[in-house]
């Protein structure tokens, strides 16, 4: 019988003597289309001491009929009494775990079977290991396979070094190791209205020692579609991707300019409509390498740098054999500098 609860002392007097491994968060909210196949994918993973917790924000459709109609001890499925957010509802469920680690799962998204039995070896495998995640395939609406693979393996100095251009971590291949989020009482910071995973992964990156690895195995498959995201809510990722990355760059101790934080923005974008000139992302670019090298082993720098001139022009060039020169010429160019400063 499914657990349904409102009140999460409840949650962990009915829970004495069972001790799941991973406890699952899933946010929910008006997810009935999807979420039958999300769970699906829990029950079907070949590790099985879990708890499924499933945080349903007020939907209006028939999600919470369809999570209920599981019947499973190991479901727990929490109410919100308002329309809170998903931050505030992953934080809930944040807060009822019982899992030595804390698997993510969106309500739309599918997790490989083998996902967990994966990443607890990791886990085990290096025990100062506080974050896994890796990469993900993607479904389109209908559920069938795109041929498209989101994948970016990292170490965790990669990683802190990324996290200044973009989210480069897909959520629902997210494991955490659940002492180190209650330590430092870590969550989804409830300020933010979308971001805030972004949030949340320069939050635990800030700790020294803090290990994290992304991977280049596939964890999930990640649903997408054309209108997943509207030019409102992504004009509102934008805006809050800029305020966590100043604050992230004075953490760093990385002077931090409008310029910067413009150009990081324009680079997060994708949509490249010559609001900022080529010219001036550019120069911002190897202002910021110069920043950073006093952080940052130099190589891996340049390779960050490259990456995103490449994509700039690509994306900015009418013709990609012009790309490829303007490219070249960037990698011809950083050269030279270093050896004249070498």
């Amino acid at each position: 019988m499914i657990k349904v609860m409102t009140n999460e002392k409840s949650v962990v007097q009915n829970n004495i003597g069972c001790a799941p491994l991973i406890s699952v968060i899933m946010a929910a909210y008006n997810a009935e289309q999807f979420i039958s196949d999300s769970i699906e994918s829990i029950l079907s993973q070949t590790y099985k001491n879990w708890e499924l917790i499933i945080i349903d924000d007020c939907s209006t459709d028939s999600t919470v009929e369809i999570v209920q109609s599981f019947h499973l001890d190991k479901i727990v499925l929490l109410q919100n009494e308002t329309n809170s957010g998903p931050a505030f509802s992953r934080n809930r469920g944040l807060s009822v775990a019982k899992g030595e680690y804390i698997a993510i799962l969106d309500s739309d998204d599918i997790a490989l079977d083998n996902r967990f039995e994966m990443q607890i070896s990791q886990f085990k495998a290096n025990p100062d290991l506080v974050f896994s995640s890796g990469a993900a395939s993607v479904i389109d609406q209908n559920g069938k396979d795109t041929n498209i693979v989101y994948s970016s393996p990292m170490n965790s100095m990669e990683l802190k070094l990324n996290l200044l251009f973009r989210c480069p971590i897909i959520h629902s291949t997210v494991m955490l190791k659940a002492e180190f989020i209650r330590e430092h009482s870590l969550s989804y910071d409830i300020e933010y209205p979308c971001n805030q995973d972004y949030k949340m992964w320069t939050d635990i990156v800030r700790y020294e020692g803090a290990q994290m690895k992304v991977d280049s195995m596939i964890y999930v498959k990640y649903r997408v579609s054309e209108n997943q995201i509207s030019t409102r809510k992504r004009d509102i990722q934008l805006i809050y991707g800029r305020k966590l990355r100043k604050l992230y760059m004075n953490h760093l101790e990385i002077h931090c300019t409008e310029d910067t934080l413009s150009v990081l923005s324009y680079l997060d974008s994708n949509n490249f409509d010559g609001s900022v000139a080529v010219c001036t992302c550019e120069r911002v670019l190897m202002s910021l390498r110069d920043e950073l090298k006093s952080a940052f082993p130099l190589n891996v720098i340049d390779r960050l740098v490259l990456d995103n001139l490449r994509f700039l022009y690509l994306k900015t060039s009418s013709h990609k054999i012009g790309a490829s020169m303007k490219y070249m010429m960037a990698i011809i160019n950083l050269r030279l500098f270093n050896r004249s400063v070498g």
